[in-house]
């Protein structure tokens, strides 16, 4: 995986997300990230990212359906090795959401 785009070492702290078309947060191509104390509408998203901390924040699904957290499998085609790991959730409210989709290795 080429590494020209990551972004690392970030603390995502204390805000509100409302209004987003798809999602509030996309973590892509990222690594040890913080996210804590936050409230979202639309959840958050993932790609090609690991050692994530997702802690104390409040989910509420304004249409009551949807994803809180999504994390996606990520395998490099080359090596065969899945880079999507180490993702701790945890002491997080959710709701009026009916999905929490994690990959098949966390």
């Amino acid at each position: 995986m080429l590494e020209y785009g990551r972004v690392e070492n970030v603390i995502i702290r204390n805000n509100t997300f409302v209004n987003s078309q798809n999602s509030d947060l996309i973590i892509y191509t990222a690594q040890d990230v913080e996210i804590y104390g936050n409230n979202f509408e639309k959840g958050i998203r993932n790609n090609a990212s690991f050692n994530i901390e997702i802690r104390n924040n409040t989910f509420i699904s304004p249409t009551n359906d949807g994803t809180a957290i999504y994390i996606h499998d990520f395998i490099i085609a080359i090596t065969g090795e899945e880079i999507v790991e180490n993702w701790n959730i945890h002491d997080n409210i959710t709701v009026s959401y009916t999905h929490l989709t994690l990959p098949r290795k966390a």
